[in-house]
């Protein structure tokens, strides 16, 4: 799956603007024969490509809601950033309903998984390595699994909330139900492109599609003018806390310490992790919470609203939850732990020792010879790119080189 495309470029659409290109954090975006061209393996699903291109030539890849008829039980996981989407919304269990009557058996909200390791990282905060970099962000944690090779071992060993919440509802469902894993069909409703990179690569087991909330949209709307008051059921078993989880400082905010960081954009981020690796100011942090879509999961591409306006709708929303006693009671939060992540070298030149030494050093010569000025009229997003292209054999051709 890991060269799987999550994220293509429509040739029809697009124009060779190389905007895309200059915004990627990885630069995993080349433009060649006037297009741009997307390198799958190196994409992290920021979603900053589909904001900034003008033309909306980027495809995102999202699973078909009608794939419900493929199982005998659906479950529907929503993330909370959807809370803030709508003008007006006061009862959550309105837009709930709304989504079950698209054909869902039952509805998770993985606003409890968000509080479900927010009691976790309480239970564990002392035992984890300092700065601990949360994991919520699919994003974040394949950046630097990528780019930051010192910091891999400082993110957090636990699941995402979606994974959580995912890995207890089949639990229910076989064993409340009788059901085999087969029958059973967990969709994701979400906003965000790098979700789809990470379940469709790691945790295809437990969530079989992922749906973008900007394709059910419009269909909710008009369902949830059929609901009212009599009509809705209760679902909403989340409190305030998760659901705030849906913007950034979601997690941090139940760790009860100032000695924590948030922050979320993608350019604030790198900013962030680049002090980090440096070893500066931020050592003294025990929690570091980065989100790269700004203002956190309400900034998420396939969202519809504007990622402020969501934001202030879904902290407006506090006043109309009630508080609830927790759904939940572990004892340990070893079973929603992952294995340490590893490393992603997927700017290697060759698997081979030898011959990777040979192009480097290829590499550096053609890059000595290189203006330097990252002007991307080449095709490639930086000077180190192109040199980077031209030892792997793709053509490239720079006016400023000096020599031959």
């Amino acid at each position: 799956m890991e060269n799987k495309k999550f994220v293509e470029s429509a040739n029809e659409k697009c124009t060779g603007c190389d905007r895309c290109m200059k915004r990627c954090p990885t630069e995993a975006i080349r433009i060649k024969d006037g297009h741009a061209y997307i390198l799958s393996e190196r994409c992290v699903g920021c979603g900053e490509c589909v904001r900034v291109c003008p033309n909306g030539a980027k495809i995102e890849y999202y699973d078909d809601v009608k794939d419900i008829g493929k199982y005998n039980y659906n479950i529907a996981l929503v993330s909370p950033s959807i809370f803030g989407q709508f003008n007006n919304l006061r009862d959550i269990d309105i837009l709930l309903t709304a989504i079950k009557h698209l054909g869902f058996d039952e509805i998770c909200e993985v606003s409890i998984g968000a509080e479900i390791l927010s009691d976790a990282y309480s239970h564990l905060i002392d035992k984890l390595k300092k700065p601990i970099i949360s994991s919520a962000c699919p994003a974040i944690r394949n950046l630097i699994m990528m780019k930051y090779e010192t910091l891999v071992d400082n993110i957090s060993p636990l699941y995402q909330p979606e994974e959580v919440v995912a890995k207890l509802a089949i639990e229910k469902a076989k064993k409340t139900l009788d059901l085999r894993r087969g029958d059973i069909g967990v969709f994701l409703i979400t906003q965000c492109e790098a979700n789809v990179i990470e379940m469709k690569r790691n945790a295809a087991d437990i969530i079989d599609k992922v749906i973008a909330f900007k394709d059910i949209y419009f269909s909710l709307l008009a369902e949830m003018k059929k609901i009212d008051d009599s009509d809705k059921e209760r679902l909403s078993k989340a409190n305030w806390a998760g659901i705030i989880s849906g913007s950034n400082t979601g997690e941090a905010l139940k760790l009860f310490s100032d000695n924590m960081l948030t922050a979320s954009g993608i350019e604030n981020c790198l900013s962030i992790l680049n002090e980090l690796e440096r070893g500066s100011f931020l050592s003294n942090v025990d929690f570091i919470e980065l989100y790269a879509c700004t203002t956190g999961c309400t900034g998420g591409a396939a969202n519809m609203e504007n990622r402020f306006l969501a934001r202030t709708r879904l902290r407006q929303l506090k006043s109309e939850i009630p508080r609830r006693k927790k759904t939940y009671h572990f004892s340990s939060f070893s079973a929603f732990m992952h294995e340490p992540y590893k490393v992603k070298n997927v700017y290697a030149l060759s698997d081979d020792r030898e011959e990777a030494l040979e192009l480097s050093m290829k590499m550096h010569e053609i890059y000595s010879r290189l203006p330097k000025k990252d002007c991307g009229n080449c095709g490639a997003p930086s000077c180190r790119a192109f040199a980077e292209d031209v030892v792997k054999g793709f053509k490239r051709k720079c006016d400023f080189i000096k020599g031959d």
